[in-house]
């Protein structure tokens, strides 16, 4: 599995990866790895407080939509 990660026994960086269930470990630490997230890949530089942890735990994977608030401008009636 971790195969693809080597290139002639060196650790390959911007490695594509589709798997969100992969778990991190000590020798992906200073890789720069692109998940897709299922629409498009998002770059995610591992860091060492991210080993044993899954690759899934730090993608969003849904937009946020923030609800936007209406103006008020008093009545809402038109008067005749």
């Amino acid at each position: 599995m971790f195969n693809l990660f080597y290139s002639n026994n060196k650790i390959c960086d911007n490695t594509k990866i589709n798997d969100k269930n992969l778990k991190i470990i000590p020798q992906f630490i200073g890789l720069t790895l692109f998940v897709y997230n299922g629409k498009k890949y998002i770059p995610l530089y591992i860091k060492s407080t991210m080993v044993n942890h899954y690759i899934g735990e730090y993608l969003f994977t849904k937009k946020i939509y923030l609800k936007k608030k209406q103006k008020y401008y008093g009545s809402r009636r038109k008067s005749n």
